[in-house]
């Protein structure tokens, strides 16, 4: 030894071991596996599998399952119906007016040019207040309506 490491020059290779196949080695095995993929056999035939799939449902679970659904409907009905919501609130002169969207988002406003001589200072933001107070009110109650009424049916 010349410290480097023990010595294995004396260890005889796999294939001259007692008993051992020369024509098996480990490496073998190991190079046949990686070529060969494994053969994957599923616990049952595939006919039981599909009779399995073909259990028909208790009429319990078959209402219950068409309760879900048309209750999904409904919630799907309700959430259009809230996003094509508009709610338009009409300035006290009658010549502006704020659209607001089923969100509560202002999406649309029309204002007339002179709205800013009409409303100097404060009056112009108190107007302004004061509309989207009674638009977001108002689009409100609707959201709260759409979704009383899904609750009810159900």
């Amino acid at each position: 030894m010349n410290g480097a490491g023990p010595d294995i020059s004396d260890v005889p290779p796999v294939a001259a071991v007692a008993g051992a196949d020369p024509h098996n080695t480990a490496q073998q095995r190991c190079n046949c596996l990686l070529d060969e993929p494994p053969t994957l056999r599923p616990h049952q035939p595939t006919s039981v599998r599909r009779s399995l799939m073909d259990i028909p449902l208790h009429s319990a679970v078959v209402a219950e399952m068409a309760r879900g659904r048309e209750f999904l409907e409904q919630i799907r009905t309700a959430r259009h119906n809230i996003e094509h919501l508009r709610v338009t609130v009409p300035c006290p002169d009658g010549d502006n007016e704020i659209v607001f969207g089923g969100d509560g988002m202002v999406v649309d406003a029309t204002f007339a040019e002179d709205l800013f001589d009409r409303y100097p200072g404060d009056k112009l933001g108190e107007l302004l207040l004061a509309m989207s107070e009674e638009g977001f009110s108002q689009v409100s109650e609707k959201v709260t309506a759409e979704v009383a009424a899904v609750v009810e049916q159900r």
